[in-house]
């Protein structure tokens, strides 16, 4: 049988036999074949190892289906899709806010969703997720998904709210699924109140964060708010620590240790956390919390170390942080902490790097940067001469105001780390009242600018004292404005209210002890008169 007219003799002289020569020339022989066929197999198995490899990277994924909703509802803009973007971006909030945005580093992989890319309404654009979701399905692997109705009733009394119901449905990997209603009279409420579910749900140290954070405000208008979230706080943590895994619960137990120093419990506090050093000893935030109890009075009887309880409260401190660090540097929360430490022994400079430290792991951590910006502004402050240098107390007064140039920069460095404290989180009074004071310092008596320049101070510390009323660091700086100003009299009834609201403040004294002498006898007793109505009130003393 002859060879095809177009056949062409292979380059080494030996002909293709059999139907093999009517095949593309890659595929003219078995061995060809084989190989073409091995390639393929080593393809075919690196695309189901990516696959396995996302799947498991988007095992935690959250699916929120589009909720049934009354078609009143949906021609009214609230649509299925519309209801599940809304928790979507409820959920999101709480994630995002929980600790100042920075869970993510404080809990590290112990968040299941750190951020809202985690929980997500299906797409129609074809994307990675999404075929992953197919792939899912296809295969049936269980996952996480939420689908959910809302139900609209209408009550029988006359002009009476109707009432909006959203029950939520969770179908959970490898858990039996469950329904949560929720009922109100106001849709977004009702879809807020959601969100906390799904949050406890799949994040319940995300959600206990936030709420705990929310506990602590204590300005006139967010005290209901602060009260409504420590009871949610409690109720969450009694539900969750029968039902936890072994992973959360330390974290759970935490959060509850937080929790007690913050109601001033701290004996209490330092039990629970010795109790979770004790079944956890590899707990970095453990380690940190401890000593901050330490630093908050817990007894030292309280350490379970035996030898650590014969040394001084500092040393044991310090080394209940090394240990964090240990096992837990990574985490912006315990580098804030050992910054706190520092500076509260003078170590100013050693607190800084922590600081710094800290705002590179996390730069939305807001007490990073505050802390960075108020240890700034004290290696920034004059030092005050000893009682042997023979000064007149008229000089000594004006001489706090004089700023080196070396300070100069370090409060301007210090201004601009509260100012990026403040965006992270307007809720802090401390932040405002270090930068009113800053201001205040870098004030130039000799421009035409500088009384713009002190009231735009007093607007900071008058808005920390809006979050706390009685925070007597707001009000001796807005006595030193006021005596920057010249306005001895209003200064020392500033001065005289903060000694009320702290008796124990150094430079309020000092501050006093400039002003008074400054006004007539007269005038000076209807300061002092003034300002003790302020006290008297304050305090409710006759």
């Amino acid at each position: 049988m002859g060879e095809p007219a177009d056949w062409d003799p292979p380059l080494d002289g030996k002909p293709r036999r059999g139907s093999w020569g009517w095949w593309p020339p890659t595929l003219w022989s078995f061995d060809e074949l084989s190989k073409l066929a091995i390639n393929l197999g080593i393809i075919a198995l690196f695309i189901l190892t990516s696959l396995v490899i996302v799947e498991a990277t988007f095992e935690d994924t959250v699916i929120v289906e589009p909720v049934i909703v009354p078609k009143a509802l949906a021609e009214a803009g609230y649509d299925g899709k519309a209801v599940a973007q809304k928790l979507v971006a409820q959920v999101g909030r709480i994630s995002q806010e929980s600790s100042s945005s920075r869970q993510k580093v404080e809990f590290g992989g112990e968040s299941r969703f750190a951020d809202a890319a985690a929980i997500r309404v299906p797409s129609s654009e074809l994307s990675l997720r999404s075929l992953v979701t197919l792939l899912r399905n296809f295969l049936d692997i269980p996952d996480n998904r939420i689908t959910g109705e809302l139900t609209l009733a209408y009550p029988g009394e006359l002009n009476a709210a109707p009432q909006f119901t959203l029950a939520l449905h969770f179908v959970n990997a490898g858990k039996p699924s469950f329904y949560k209603p929720r009922q109100s009279p106001n849709i977004d409420e009702l879809i807020e109140a959601a969100a906390h579910d799904v949050a406890e749900e799949y994040d319940p140290v995300a959600r206990g964060a936030y709420l705990l954070d929310l506990s602590k405000r204590s300005s006139p208008s967010d005290k209901p708010r602060a009260t409504e979230a420590a009871r949610e706080f409690d109720a969450m943590i009694g539900r969750l620590l029968g039902k936890v895994d072994d992973r959360t619960l330390p974290w759970i137990l935490n959060l509850q240790g937080l929790r007690l120093q913050h109601q001033g419990k701290s004996l209490e506090a330092h039990e629970l956390l010795e109790r979770i050093l004790r079944e956890y000893p590899t707990f970095g935030m453990g380690y940190a919390n401890a000593a901050d109890a330490l630093e908050r009075g817990a007894p030292m009887a309280a350490s379970r170390d035996v030898e650590l309880r014969q040394r001084n409260r500092d040393e044991v401190a310090l080394e209940y942080y090394r240990q964090a660090l240990r096992f837990a540097s990574g985490y912006a929360v315990i580098h804030n902490n050992i910054g706190v430490y520092l500076v509260r022994r003078e170590r100013t400079l050693e607190g800084i790097e922590e600081f710094r430290k800290a705002a590179q792991l996390d730069p939305k951590y807001a007490p990073a940067q505050a802390n960075w910006g108020m240890a700034l502004a004290v290696l920034a402050e004059k030092k005050i001469p000893s009682p042997k240098e023979s000064i007149e107390p008229e000089e000594l007064c004006e001489r706090r105001w004089i700023l080196p140039d070396a300070s100069r920069e370090r409060l301007i460095e210090a201004v601009g780390k509260l100012r990026r404290a403040s965006e992270l989180d307007s809720r802090w009074p401390d932040i405002y009242s270090s930068w009113g004071e800053a201001l205040v310092r870098l004030a130039d008596p000799s421009s035409r600018t500088f009384r713009p320049e002190i009231e735009a101070a007093m607007v900071k510390l008058r808005e920390a004292l809006r979050i706390r009323d009685t925070f007597a660091e707001a009000s001796r700086n807005l006595g030193f404005a006021y005596e920057r100003l010249g306005e001895n009299a209003e200064a020392t009834r500033w001065y005289i209210k903060a000694i009320g609201q702290d008796p124990k403040d150094r430079k309020t004294y000092r501050g006093l002890g400039c002003t008074l002498p400054r006004l007539g006898t007269g005038e000076a007793r209807m300061a002092f008169d003034a300002a003790y109505e302020d006290i008297r009130e304050l305090n409710a003393i006759p």
